[in-house]
């Protein structure tokens, strides 16, 4: 016969006083708290004095005791002899059990405590889940018995269904342990009352009552022990809120510093009111973040990330305000003009283009080279070639839509129209193309305007030379042919021309060819 004091200290989650086989003959005494068997109670544990149906009773308190730990599902616990079923532990619900005597040894030797407030070898039919906690407490904050009591018994049944038990005998039985509480029509033994035999009390006692208790003596033991349990529980659960919500408030106030302090440093501070309101309902710190993308005043001080985010290329806030500021020490170098690519907005387009500080610079190097020169045959090239006038330049160069390269070699190719115009070549049927293609070969591109200007020179003296010397034969001489052999360093250009002079001198000296000699002899072009 199951001794009904073992259930309710089953249900406390405390160790049997008797063994647990079917019959009362091959009953297997239980280790009891305090003896021989389980010498860490009387070395470790506190003598505690508790009163059971009027009656006085002292023994060793098992939750002042340090036996071992058992941590790991399956383990069998040493304080309860009940088998480890879970190892979620929470520190709030194991501060609060030491806080009312419990060691830490005797709840690490339990499996600890979990966040439902049940040691980890409370059977899992005999816990309750935050659901079903929540469904038995009654308005006032009490517990419903009855329910909280049905609850464990449909746990109950349904654990020993599956282990092969009739549903109708688990009702009858379960049922039962729980008397009037019972869910199946269960009843105690006939007469109303249950011996029990061959047990001791919790202290190691004498059996209560001279060996006899009654089913309403156990049920009063029961209910009373489980208002006790569920009081701490309570509490427990009270200040696991509190520490919950000090934690929230915590994790607010350190996120709202952070991100206050962040945006203060981008003159975003407007932005103080959005991340109130989203700390408020609780939105993690990144998709914080990410909602200031969308927000005006952000758009506006970063007005070139959405456009770099849509190309693939994701800078941080830091990292952008970096190449603003070398823009800005560049534009004061060069002294541009105040209002003039200084802004936000400005520096906006050029970013978003994926325009680096170096290349900005290099931009306006372009167009200070241009701007300084003193040739207004260059400038009027300009002109003429890309419609960009003398104030037109700075903005010219710094057209984030146009590739420096491009820039630089429109620059090179106005540079050597316009020289070569001014130095007497007409260069009639050139256009914009043709001569960027001119100037991107090796010999013109590794140039300096003052290098080139000085070989166009060299270049036009030769053509007058040859024009005239070509007319004399009947021939002509192109002004390309004179570029191509200055600059080009065309050979036969040159050779053709080193002929027309030598037949020159042929001709001066009476002679009436050229000699195979004087083919040899160069002529200074």
């Amino acid at each position: 016969m199951v001794d009904e004091r073992d259930k309710a200290r089953q249900r406390l989650g405390l160790p049997p006083l008797s063994g647990t086989t079917d019959s009362a003959a091959s009953r297997t005494p239980a280790v009891v708290p305090g003896s021989a068997e389980d010498p860490f109670y009387l070395s470790t544990g506190q003598t505690k004095t508790v009163t059971i149906n009027g009656k006085s009773y002292t023994g060793i308190d098992v939750g002042s005791t340090k036996p071992p730990a058992a941590l790991s599902i399956g383990m069998v616990s040493p304080a309860s002899g009940l088998t480890i079923t879970g190892t979620q532990r929470t520190a709030a619900k194991e501060k609060e059990a030491m806080s009312i005597g419990y060691t830490k040894e005797y709840i690490e030797s339990r499996g600890g405590i979990n966040a439902q407030g049940y040691f980890n070898d409370t059977p899992l039919s005999g816990q309750l889940n935050a659901a079903e906690y929540k469904s038995v407490t009654l308005p006032d904050g009490t517990i419903n018995t009855a329910g909280m009591a049905r609850i464990l018994q449909e746990k109950r049944i349904a654990e020993l269904v599956s282990k092969g038990v009739s549903k109708e005998d688990a009702t009858r039985q379960i049922s039962a342990e729980f008397g009037q509480f019972g869910i199946g029509g269960g009843a105690p033994a006939a007469g109303g009352a249950t011996p029990l035999t061959g047990g001791t009390t919790p202290t190691g006692g004498a059996a209560l009552g001279g060996g006899m208790v009654t089913q309403a003596d156990v049920q009063k033991a029961v209910t009373d022990a489980l208002a006790t349990q569920q009081a701490k529980y309570d509490a427990l659960a009270k200040q696991a809120a509190a520490e919950k919500e000090a934690t929230i408030l915590a994790t607010r106030t350190k996120a709202k510093d952070k991100l206050t302090a962040m945006l203060a440093g981008y003159n975003l501070q407007g932005l103080a009111t959005y991340i109130d309101a989203e700390i408020l309902k609780d939105t993690s710190e990144e998709m914080i973040l990410l909602g200031l993308y969308d927000q005006p005043s952000y758009k506006t001080r970063f007005p070139g990330m959405e456009t770099l985010r849509k190309a693939g290329r994701v800078i941080s806030e830091d990292e952008y305000t970096k190449i603003e500021n070398a823009m800005m020490q560049t534009a004061r170098f060069f002294d541009l003009p105040k209002g003039f690519y200084d802004g936000p907005e400005d520096f906006g387009k050029l970013i978003s283009n994926q325009v680096s500080a170096k290349e900005y610079q290099d931009r306006l190097q372009v167009g200070q080279d241009l701007a300084r020169t003193l040739n207004p045959a260059i400038k009027q090239q300009l002109t003429d070639f890309y419609a960009i006038g003398e104030g037109d330049l700075t903005a010219y160069v710094l057209d984030p839509d146009k590739a420096l390269s491009l820039i630089q070699k429109q620059a090179k190719a106005a540079t050597f129209v316009g020289l070569s115009r001014a130095a007497g070549f007409k260069m009639p049927e050139i256009s914009a193309g043709v001569a960027e293609n001119i100037v991107a070969t090796e010999p013109y591109a590794k140039l300096t305007e003052a290098q080139m200007q000085t070989k166009i020179g060299q270049a036009g003296e030769l053509r007058k030379e040859q024009q005239r010397l070509s007319q004399i034969e009947g021939m002509t001489y192109s002004e390309q042919e004179a570029l191509d052999a200055v600059i080009g360093g065309d050979t036969q250009a040159i050779l053709a021309s080193q002929q027309r002079a030598q037949r020159e001198v042929s001709r001066f000296r009476g002679r009436s060819g050229i000699t195979g000699g004087s083919l040899g002899t160069p002529v200074s072009i």
